[in-house]
């Protein structure tokens, strides 16, 4: 039998051959790089895939309590299990666990309360502005899906916003535990550039200018759109290089990227298979069963306001 990530790998491949999939992922490209420059100092809160990592269990584990205890939620002991992955590549310490949950709260992203029924549980909890955040980025990545060719029709009829950040959070984390993988993390050596603090914020910054043929943004642009030192972008760029990803000609500017924009699209191809087929099942009436107990608990809320 195959392995799942084959067929993640085969439905990947299927968006690449899409007639669209250019157009789309200039799209996708360009739309999540303007979005990550209008982050301001959240870029901080998720700048490596370390850190990303620990904000999407987050999110997983708020929106996946399938049980009627309020206290099984994100507290910290649940996020240093689920933030790490299982081969190891990066590994979120409690140091690191604790400077994103201390960023998160101090920029209004993240909550905390005490626990129901264990009063020295602390739940971490998303704020109503993160919850916009990740609903804006996930329709930055579904508007540029829908220009595929193929089964447009089927993200017609779908959720948006806290219902879309829910769903999501809780199918990915559920696709990542099955095959391995999760949304919003490269492999190869884009995986590589990830891992350092703005790595793939720059790196599709790069791509995104390479592809659509205007002017890659200096050191110093890349570090104020990001929230980076002009010495840490100029750090990314040359790991890039060492990679095979880009050249730099005489004067130390970028000459080529057309191994980078290659391996961006790359990783569209593979968000969008991620995307689809955690979209698949929204219009299908017997998989509505997965939605957890809490989140409808939650829904309900939202809808009583």
């Amino acid at each position: 039998m195959a392995k799942s990530t084959d067929v993640y790998d085969r439905f990947a491949r299927a968006v690449a051959a899409d007639r669209n999939f250019e157009a789309a992922a200039t799209s996708y490209i360009e739309a999540f790089v303007n979005w990550r420059r209008s982050l301001s100092g959240f870029n901080k809160v998720i700048s490596s895939g370390a850190r990303l990592r620990i904000m999407k269990s987050i999110l997983c584990l708020h929106f996946g309590n399938a049980t009627d205890n309020p206290d099984d939620g994100a507290t910290f002991e649940r996020l240093l299990t689920l933030s790490n992955p299982g081969d190891g590549a990066e590994t979120c310490g409690p140091r690191v666990l604790r400077t994103v949950i201390a960023l998160a709260q101090r920029s209004g992203h993240l909550g905390v309360v005490q626990g129901w029924y264990d009063r020295r549980l602390k739940i971490l909890k998303p704020t109503e502005k993160w919850i916009a955040l990740e609903a804006d980025r996930h329709e930055v990545a579904l508007s540029s899906l829908g220009l595929l060719a193929q089964d447009r029709s089927r993200f017609a009829m779908r959720p948006s916003g806290a219902a879309l950040v829910g769903r999501l959070a809780v199918a990915s984390g559920r696709a990542e535990r099955a095959v391995g993988v999760t949304l919003g993390e490269p492999d190869g050596p884009m995986r590589a550039l990830a891992a350092l603090d703005g790595g793939l914020a720059t790196a599709l910054s790069v791509a995104d200018a390479w592809i659509r043929g205007k002017r890659i943004p200096s050191h110093k642009e890349i570090g104020a759109s990001f929230r980076l030192s002009a010495s840490q972008a100029r750090k990314i760029l040359r790991l890039a290089a060492e990679h095979g990803l880009l050249t730099f000609d005489r004067d130390g500017k970028i000459a080529d990227a057309s191994t980078l924009a290659a391996a961006s699209r790359r990783l569209v191809a593979h968000e969008f298979a991620l995307y689809a087929r955690c979209i698949a099942p929204f219009e299908a009436t017997a998989a509505e069963t997965v939605l957890a107990p809490a989140f409808v608990a939650e829904r309900r809320v939202e809808h009583a306001h």
